[in-house]
């Protein structure tokens, strides 16, 4: 008999997706190192030459999932963050699911999930102004000034 190994992350509650592709990929090459198909040696010095080559390759994957991010979306952030600031956030889905929860959380707790979203939209246009303006070569201002 086998332990089932707790998945939480913490109190968000995220857990992997058993069926996603790279922990398919991660189970596979963790048991086919560990059943000895090849001398230890051998299975050692394949794994040392392998690594660097899956590490580029899974940075180069993230790098480009983070530009895409970066580069995509900058109209729906702005109008996102434009309901928020004008009070018409009230109206939407998310501000309908803001008011069911006043019942369950204090007034602080549901603020502070409104501020969360607020301040990663703000961080975000930040981000992508910023990557824009380098692109077109404007020059940016100093990390200290406004």
């Amino acid at each position: 008999m086998g332990t089932t190994p707790s998945w939480s992350a913490g109190a968000f509650g995220a857990t992997p997706v058993p069926s996603s592709r790279s922990w398919r990929a991660t189970s596979g090459i963790h048991s086919l190192y560990n059943h000895f198909v090849l001398p230890p040696v051998l299975a050692t010095a394949i794994l040392v030459a392998a690594l660097p080559a899956l590490l580029v390759a899974v940075f180069g994957h993230s790098e480009k999932a983070t530009w895409e991010w970066l580069t995509g979306g900058f109209d729906i952030d702005i109008e996102i963050l434009n309901l928020m600031l004008s009070g018409q956030m009230a109206a939407t889905r998310f501000g309908a699911y803001l008011r069911s929860l006043q019942t369950r959380f204090p007034g602080t707790v549901v603020a502070d999930m409104l501020c969360l979203p607020r301040v990663q939209l703000e961080l975000s246009i930040r981000a992508k102004g910023m990557l824009m303006a380098r692109e077109a070569g404007l020059p940016l201002p100093s990390p200290g000034t406004r």
